[in-house]
């Protein structure tokens, strides 16, 4: 505890009085030797002390409270704050002067220490980018720390009101704000809240704000405080960590698929060619011989034909996507289009156009010529005998995606009986019609390879609609 100490003086300083706490105060064992109150004080501030002396003295006026040093014994200089106020006697003179020492060190050093606490906690609140709020429920009044100031990138004479505060927050995040205040004034309990916030220089932040009640007289809610935290780090954390595990997961299932695609699509060719070397080493006659292996030429070229197809869309969906170019849909269907032209002639099929509604897209040209050529020749070699084919290419965007139909009038898809092989290799769908089925399988893979989607429909009879979706802004893995 400090010591408070009294002395009666006159205007020179000359001790007339001096109370039992002094000592102590000087670390003296008494104080009989003190004989001047200017003789305790630091020599620096010895005229200044006897000036207010003085001036007590002849005009009756106080003095202090003001800071000043004395000396202790066993530790030397010591901070004090001295009041001196001038004694009457009956008429109104000043006949001597009371002056009060307070010792002060314990406050100071009080002071000191919440000084640096108060520091160290500003620059953790800085690392850790958290700050206070609080809000005075009956007048509004809303409180800042330094750090919520700097984290709303606002001056550090910015007084927040509370409509301010909840614009900070972005839209869908303001009725969320709303109610959590209104929830702690009405129900009372802890919030724990991680919204996104648009800052005075524009920057959009993420912070985690808990809100806490504190109740008044009668449990009327009397003020809501809580923390203030930017986490925007920590949720760009998160989210390069959910991309990385959408990217694992995706990738995982990549190869699950090569294994599936591998086993499906090589199994019967493999089996057929044990099946042919067998029968090879029982065969008699010649003839029998050379048709064997006519046979097994013909599975060896379906086998090489599988694993070229399985190799591209495999590439297609673990290799690095291909850079994006604007690229003309009408210049691409120009040479799809001249590559098909012998099978188009043959069928006497129709093309129409209707590409204006997005001329361009931005995708590999390659891509997309792999895209456009499966869906036009699926088109030709499934039209319909029993009329003129018919194919419509058309294309448009919506939001964020560029799209492209092409539908044609041929024989139709039963998507009862082959909606899930729709898309797997060497599936055809109607007898007399034996392609390799590898285009709808590689189709597929480059759309979902760019971040795309395919969609069908399709009626037995009544032709079929392949519908692709690609994202407008390049490629996407």
């Amino acid at each position: 505890m400090g010591t408070d100490a009294i002395l009666l003086h006159g205007p020179s300083g000359a001790v007339l009085y001096a109370g039992p706490t002094l000592a102590p105060l000087l670390g003296m064992d008494d104080v009989t030797s003190v004989h001047n109150v200017l003789d305790v004080v630091h020599p620096d501030e010895r005229r200044e002390l006897k000036n207010a002396f003085t001036r007590g003295l002849i005009r009756g006026t106080a003095y202090g409270p003001a800071r000043h040093r004395i000396h202790h014994r066993d530790i030397g200089w010591r901070d004090v704050d001295i009041v001196t106020l001038p004694v009457r006697n009956a008429t109104g003179n000043v006949i001597e002067l009371h002056t009060t020492m307070i010792d002060i060190t314990e406050r100071r050093q009080a002071q000191e220490r919440t000084a640096v606490q108060e520091k160290l906690l500003r620059e953790t609140n800085a690392l850790a980018k958290v700050g206070g709020w609080q809000l005075d429920v009956d007048t509004g009044a809303l409180y800042w720390s330094d750090e919520v100031r700097r984290i709303h990138d606002v001056t550090d004479d910015y007084v927040p009101t509370l409509d301010a505060a909840i614009a900070f927050f972005g839209a869908e995040a303001r009725p969320v704000i709303g109610q959590a205040m209104e929830d702690a004034m009405t129900k009372g309990g802890n919030h724990d809240l991680e919204l996104p916030v648009v800052t005075a220089n524009g920057r959009n932040i993420w912070v985690r704000t808990l809100l806490k009640t504190e109740y008044g007289a009668g449990g009327r809610p009397k003020r809501l405080f809580g923390a203030y935290q930017d986490i925007t780090e920590r949720k760009e954390q998160e989210r390069r960590l959910e991309s990385a595990i959408d990217r694992l997961t995706k990738h995982n299932k990549q190869l699950e698929e090569f294994g599936e695609i591998m086993s499906h699509n090589l199994r019967a060719p493999v089996s057929n060619l044990v099946m042919l070397l067998h029968m090879l080493d029982q065969v008699r006659t010649e003839l029998d011989r050379r048709e064997l292996i006519a046979n097994l030429s013909s599975s060896v070229d379906q086998l090489v034909q599988t694993l070229d197809d399985v190799t591209t869309a495999v590439r297609v969906r673990t290799g690095n996507a291909m850079p994006a170019e604007h690229v003309s849909v009408e210049a691409v269907l120009e040479r799809i289009t001249a590559e098909l032209a012998q099978a188009i002639n043959a069928k006497g099929a129709v093309l129409r156009y209707n590409l204006l509604a997005c001329t361009h897209i931005d995708v590999s040209p390659v891509y997309l010529e792999h895209i456009l050529f499966h869906l036009l020749q699926n088109a030709l070699v499934y039209a319909s005998p029993d009329r003129t084919p018919v194919i419509d290419i058309d294309t448009r965007l919506v939001q964020d995606h560029a799209v492209i139909r092409v539908t044609d009038n041929g024989l139709g898809i039963d998507l009862e009986r082959y909606g899930d092989k729709l898309f797997r290799l060497r599936t055809t769908f109607h007898r007399h019609h034996q392609g390799r089925g590898a285009g709808l399988f590689l189709v597929k893979n480059i759309v979902e390879s760019i971040g795309g989607t395919i969609n069908v429909w399709s009626a037995v009879g009544n032709g079929s609609t392949f519908e692709v979706q690609l994202p407008v802004k390049g490629t996407h893995r």
